[in-house]
């Protein structure tokens, strides 16, 4: 009888162990900021030729303790309006270790009707990739 108890004690021990376990792991995450809230885009040059743009510029991490693995940038072709005529995605692989910038470069089609651009941090990720 005694045995029974014991094992009954054990398994309701290793549950309540695990789920402590996830709990605290679960907060973790919910009070973590996202690695996007730490990257910021220094510097940005689009140069036009012929029906193209080439995009050159940096993407900074301001994290003071966290590396960044992955950012995707989004680049969009503007009208006079301000319509979005032409939308890309630019990836940078890291590592972009805490206050440092890492450079980028992509080229574009350009619209007729492109007056302007805009170029944003449309995710990050912290880590190896």
């Amino acid at each position: 009888m005694m045995k029974k108890y014991l094992v009954i004690f054990t398994v309701m021990l290793a549950i309540l162990t695990v789920g402590c376990g996830t709990s605290k792991q679960k907060n973790k995450e919910t009070t973590e900021l996202p690695a996007k809230k730490y990257v910021i885009v220094t510097e940005q040059n689009a140069e036009v030729t012929l029906n193209f743009v080439d995009i050159k510029g940096s993407v900074k991490n301001t994290s003071n303790e966290k590396e960044i693995g992955y950012v995707l940038l989004r680049y969009e072709t503007l009208s006079e309006e301000g319509e979005v005529l032409d939308s890309q995605q630019i990836p940078i692989f890291g590592p972009i270790r805490p206050n440092e910038s890492k450079m980028f470069t992509s080229i574009a089609p350009w619209p007729k009707k492109g007056i302007k651009y805009t170029i944003k941090v449309d995710d990050a990720r912290y880590g190896t990739y």
